[in-house]
């Protein structure tokens, strides 16, 4: 899950080993297309990954869904965006 600046979390669906970023890394989620291009569900997005342990990469990521606030309060912490 990513979530944005304005709070909301979503759902993003891809390649295992790229959601699958060990640590803590720093992300980000990029539209495909125009520079600050709005990204609405079922969009495809590069998502950028930065993190200590690894170099920085790019993977090719769907957004699946906006997650409901409910859905995450049951989530473990270690899960939760």
């Amino acid at each position: 899950m990513y979530r944005t600046h304005s709070g909301e979390a979503l759902q993003l669906t891809g390649p295992a080993t790229c959601l699958d970023a060990p640590g803590d890394p720093a992300i980000s989620l990029r539209a495909v297309g125009p520079e600050g291009a709005d990204i609405c569900i079922g969009d495809p997005a590069h998502l950028h990954i930065r993190g200590h342990a690894v170099t920085e990469r790019t993977c090719n990521v769907e957004v699946a869904r906006a997650v409901p606030s409910g859905e995450i309060a049951r989530l473990a912490d270690r899960q939760s965006p």
